[in-house]
């Protein structure tokens, strides 16, 4: 059973049912498309319940054509069908049917945003009811009613409202309120990825999807972050109804030229992201500091007055040029600076961060429990940043009892493919739901980078922020195909769902489509799908576990969305926009995997020397590549130059400006250690970036095949990815009209799919576990002495009889060898138990020799991209087979080697290998 939060509980909907006939009910509203019902509000109603009225009357409408009548004229009222909307203190009606018995419209129940929905028949007439505790209790109550009676599905591509001539009610008695007292959206990365572009009646849209999701806490951007939008005016609609606006204070000291000029005597720290110049902030310790962050609160105040959330962001991603203890001293200090900062200016405001900071600047455990100690018990609370893949409020004593919330990242930057694990949503919200230790969870933050894609997995997320107790995924996926697809395609859409969820939004998730990634500098070897060098795949170490999974996986999604995209195509909806953007988008992640495929094919091609394979598939990838353009050229779905025509017109934005908000919703050009982090499917983007890339890439790649080169040095990498960068930049979009052959587009991505069908390979299922038989090889290691270390110096492998334990010392890593003589025919599985007790990554690598008898190193195995906690024992299986797929077999297996990264402590049971 889910826990209760203080006096939080589940509310338990008894139904809503809509009759197209004749029969009784209890209650009419429309019949035969004529308005049967009046909407009474109180005459003490606020905007909030007048514009819950008026949403409800504008939905029931668009569903039948009857407009419904709002008064707050009880007099003279003479409708048999009523529907009362409002709380007990504004509407009397609504008072005196709780006073009476007939409704619970007290602070405690519903209580916080929870609703009531109940059907009355009193005094021969029939009454709806629709109200809460708070005024905007009611306006969520109204969404749930559309949706539940109306089938109305409010989704970011567009509101599906089916026609119907008659809505009667059988009884209805329901009584919801949140499990999650506080549920926000969105998180600030959106502001530099997404919204740049939005005016306010696009701010107010998303504002309104936010609402009728029952969302209640905005994150609000900076002003420079909204240049087509006044941000008072956002926070003023966002109000209105009935939104709390989180400001991004995100003070951390940061200061012109021209104030360190001003100041010199002042203390201040060098920081640095990424890659961009090291910036000047202030010491929290210097009393400038405390006063600078004072006047940014006073200025708030000063616009949208007390009582206000603030965000605060400890120098997430920023690198320092301190000793860990004087890095440690800062944190605390700025902790404490901070909230007494804001306290001494708005004594009723609150203060909001989310884990990211522990995570990007690898925070100790001590080093979070001492700084959440100097943050208030009260007005404050964290979000646990990426809890939906790898949370880490157990690893962090449940944030040391302070208020704290499950934030869902899943998405980054350029993350367009259709990706995440439903089922494992589900449990890892109801997990923390139902666990005791969690009584402080009192949040839910929905705060991917990239917004506007994925609907199925944001629409779910929104579902388990209300109430995860209610949410199972088939019953999930049944109210989702009825709300986004209608009756009449329900059936076959619920397949097509079921499929998905079984594919790309479950265990094997979507890949992106590699021509959106270029070389990342410095990444060769780099574990992390997406950031190794896919352009030099002649290094043997960019061959890691994750490419031979990522090509596993390709290959099943390949196969399977074939499948589901013929059964998409065969409910073909041309008037309806969500199906056609769903059609687009299984095509266009068909067409992702199959390139994908079959460009590790070409990697393999090149590595053994083949020219008429590699040439065959790099006529492929071309191919594919101009089918992916016309798709999304038909689509009319990813298109820049309308957003790039709404942004010139903005009379305020110079050319510079226009460019870096092209630059940011794209390349990030200007930025090379950030190129293309921002990659997606946007038609212009193919057309004139990705498309003329990849071709110069590819017609490189055969020329120096042809040449006997076989050599990556030999392509001139850098000159292809600064030319397309270049053009790119310069390019404009012509008057270019959007396809009107979506279904054609769709119907050839099909065919693409069956020519270029990949072959389905033995791989293992993800998760599937490996019985190691005949063991060629097995250290338990009851004696290490004959483990030598090999790289590095200082630390130590010792071992208690049973386990090794191995230390790293410092800054150093230190990597312990054992050497082997075995064949991947013989030995195809390795199998280890291990238990990283403290400290950095854990690594493994692997040696080998190939027919030629050329010796070659890589890691095979990182714990940093597995999500493993600290101090938890397990067992890991690796299918070497797998993992050498797009290699030459190798002769003979020469070495395997355990690394410990700086200051990292492991324990190790056992090692393996054998069938």
């Amino acid at each position: 059973m889910l826990k209760k939060m203080g006096s939080i509980f589940v509310g338990m909907a008894l139904g809503i049912s809509v009759a197209k006939g004749a029969g009784d009910a209890d209650f009419v509203m429309v019949e035969n498309r004529q308005p049967l019902a009046v909407i009474l509000l109180g005459e003490k109603a606020t905007f909030i319940e007048r514009h819950a009225a008026g949403e409800l009357a504008k939905y029931v409408e668009k569903a039948t054509g009857a407009r419904l009548e709002i008064t707050s004229n009880r007099a003279g009222l003479n409708a048999k069908n009523i529907v009362l909307l409002g709380r007990a203190e504004t509407h009397p009606m609504m008072a005196e049917f709780a006073a009476n018995g007939l409704c619970d419209l007290s602070p405690e129940r519903p209580g916080l945003d929870g609703f009531v929905i109940k059907t009355v028949a009193r005094e021969g007439r029939n009454y709806l009811l629709i109200g809460g505790s708070m005024d905007r209790g009611a306006l969520y109550g109204v969404y749930h009613f559309l949706e539940k009676a109306l089938n109305v599905g409010f989704f970011w591509e567009g509101e599906r409202v089916p026609r119907q001539d008659t809505v009667r009610l059988g009884k209805v008695d329901i009584v919801e309120r949140p499990f999650f007292k506080i549920r926000q959206y969105p998180q600030a990365c959106v502001f530099v990825y997404n919204s740049r572009q939005w005016d306010l009646e696009d701010w107010k849209r998303e504002i309104d999807w936010m609402c009728k999701h029952r969302f209640n806490h905005l994150l609000v951007p900076w002003e420079s972050q909204s240049p087509l939008a006044d941000v008072g005016e956002i926070v003023k609609y966002a109000r209105s109804v009935g939104l709390t606006p989180i400001f991004m204070l995100n003070y951390i000291g940061v200061v012109t030229g021209e104030f360190h000029a001003k100041h010199p005597g002042a203390r201040y720290v060098s920081i640095r992201w990424g890659e961009e110049p090291a910036q000047w902030a202030l010491h929290p310790d210097d009393p400038l500091f405390l006063s600078e962050l004072r006047k940014n609160v006073a200025r708030y105040m000063g616009k949208y007055g007390s009582g206000n959330v603030y965000s605060i962001d400890p120098y997430g991603e920023q690198a320092f040029d301190l000793s860990p203890g004087e890095i440690d001293r800062l944190k605390m200090s700025f902790a404490r600076k901070t909230s007494e900062g804001i306290k001494l200016e708005d004594r009723e405001g609150r203060i909001f961060m989310w884990t990211w900071p522990f995570s990007s600047c690898r925070w100790s455990k001590d080093s979070v429990r001492k700084f959440l100690e100097c943050l208030p018990d009260d007005d404050f609370y964290i979000c646990d940043s990426y809890a939906e893949t790898w949370p880490v409020y157990k690893k962090y004593d449940y944030f040391s009892g302070k208020a704290w919330g499950f934030s869902s990242l899943r998405f980054f930057g350029g993350d367009d493919a259709l990706k995440g694990n439903l089922a494992d949503l589900i449990f890892r919200v109801k997990d923390v739901a139902a666990d005791p230790k969690a009584g402080r969870c009192m949040a839910f933050h929905l705060d991917p980078e990239v917004v506007h894609y994925n609907s199925l997995y944001h629409e779910l997320e929104t579902k388990l922020a209300w109430n995860p107790g209610k949410v199972t995924l088939d019953d999930f996926l049944r109210d989702y195909a009825l709300r986004r697809y209608g009756r009449e395609r329900m059936d076959g859409m619920l397949a097509a769902l079921r499929e998905l969820a079984e594919s790309v939004y479950g265990g094997s998730p979507g890949s992106e489509p590699l021509y959106q990634f270029p070389r990342y500098e410095g990444c060769e070897g780099n574990l992390y799908l997406g950031q190794y060098s896919y352009w030099d795949f002649s290094a043997s170490d960019v061959y890691t576990l994750s490419l031979a999974r990522a090509c596993r996986r390709s290959i099943n999604n390949a196969l399977r969305l074939q499948e589901t995209l013929q059964r998409v195509l065969a409910q073909k909806d041309a008037s309806n926009p969500c199906y056609c953007r769903d059609l687009a988008d299984i095509a266009r992640q068909g067409l992702a995997e199959i390139f994908n495929a079959r460009f590790f094919a070409m990697q393999r091609a090149f590595q053994e020397r083949q020219i008429d394979p590699l040439k065959r598939e790099i006529a492929a990838l071309k191919t594919i590549m101009q089918g992916v353009e016309e798709l999304v050229f038909h689509s009319g779905l990813h298109r820049l130059r309308p957003l790039e025509e709404k942004v010139s017109r903005h009379p305020a934005l110079a050319k510079r400006e226009l460019a870096e908000i092209r630059d940011s919703l794209t390349t990030f050009h200007r930025q090379r250690w950030l190129l293309d982090y921002q990659g997606k499917d946007f038609y212009e983007l193919i057309k004139y970036y990705y498309r003329p890339r990849l071709s110069a890439y590819l017609d490189a790649v055969a020329r120096t095949a042809e040449d006997g080169k076989w050599s990556m040095k030999s392509v001139g990498i850098d000159r292809i990815l600064e030319n397309a960068g270049k053009q790119w930049a310069a390019c404009s979009f012509g008057p270019e009209p959007g396809g009107k052959d979506l279904f054609g587009a769709v119907e050839k991505a099909c065919q693409l799919l069956r020519d270029y069908r990949p072959q389905r390979a033995p791989f293992l299922v993800e998760g599937e576990e490996l019985k190691i038989r005949n063991v060629q090889w097995e250290d338990r290691f009851a004696e290490v002495s004959d483990w030598k270390v090999t790289h590095f110096a200082g630390g130590e492998m010792v071992s208690d009889g049973r386990k090794a334990v191995v230390k790293a010392p410092g800054k150093n890593g230190i990597v312990y060898g054992r050497d082997l003589d075995l064949s991947v025919e013989t030995s195809p599985r390795l199998n280890f138990r291990f238990n990283k007790a403290s400290g950095g990554n854990v690594v493994l690598w692997m040696t080998w020799l190939d027919a030629g008898g050329k010796t070659h190193r890589n890691r095979v195995w990182q714990d940093c991209f597995e999500g493993i906690d600290e101090g938890v024992w397990l067992d890991i299986q690796l299918d070497l087979q797998q993992m050498f797929l797009v290699l030459n077999a190798p002769a003979k297996l020469t070495r395997v080697e355990i690394e410990n990264t700086a200051e990292t402590v492991t324990q190790w049971e056992r090692m393996a290998f054998g069938k």
